[in-house]
């Protein structure tokens, strides 16, 4: 697939794709708000492999203008170049991937790389987790974080309780120069229809 326009940044699992369960508590990591652009404006090349019983998907992609951008608090970069490649079980059990992100701003550059990973048991329990670092000469880019992130459907206690999930994120946030900070999140979702 080829694409030209404005695209989330396919940095981590979380970015990629922000929905269920990932949106499901009131706010998203703090490894994304802080220092990642959350939309390129460019070109992207992307696709997928199905050997086996597996996929393997990747994307590579760049900011070549800025010209759909809003105005705001956060400049983003100016021009960046980046990465992703996942590996997985092809119906969604599991899944390894690992991105890498250079960016430019008023001649300034700063590279981010990360890994992430997804795990579930079945019907009874996903597990996300990401991992992401930061580096360079941006101001307020050079931060690393982490987070483990669980949903559980509530039936598997009670059928009452069908289309009740429990969803807790446990992060790690740590800029340079500044005391790290954990963050515990917790929430109920109920999807009345799927």
């Amino acid at each position: 697939n080829l694409r030209f326009g404005k695209f989330q940044t396919p940095v981590g699992r979380w970015n990629l794709a922000p929905a269920e369960p990932f949106t499901w508590l009131s706010t998203q990591p703090a490894i994304l708000e802080f220092g990642l652009d959350e939309h390129q404006t460019g070109v992207a090349l992307f696709g997928s492999f199905y050997p086996e019983k597996r996929v393997l998907s990747y994307w590579v992609y760049g900011q070549v203008l800025d010209a759909f951008d809003e105005e705001g608090d956060d400049i983003p970069a100016q021009r960046s170049v980046g990465g992703r490649i996942e590996y997985g079980d092809a119906r969604g059990a599991w899944s390894f991937g690992g991105s890498l992100l250079a960016s430019e701003l008023a001649g300034a550059w700063s590279t981010a790389g990360g890994v992430d990973a997804k795990w579930r048991m079945g019907e009874r329990l996903e597990l996300s987790s990401e991992w992401l670092v930061s580096r360079g000469d941006i101001p307020d880019r050079d931060y690393w974080g982490a987070f483990v992130e669980a949903a559980y459907p509530l039936d598997q206690l009670s059928p009452k309780l069908a289309k009740l999930y429990l969803v807790g994120r446990f992060e790690h946030f740590d800029v340079v120069g500044d005391r790290p900070v954990e963050i515990i999140d917790f929430g109920l979702t109920w999807l009345p229809a799927e």
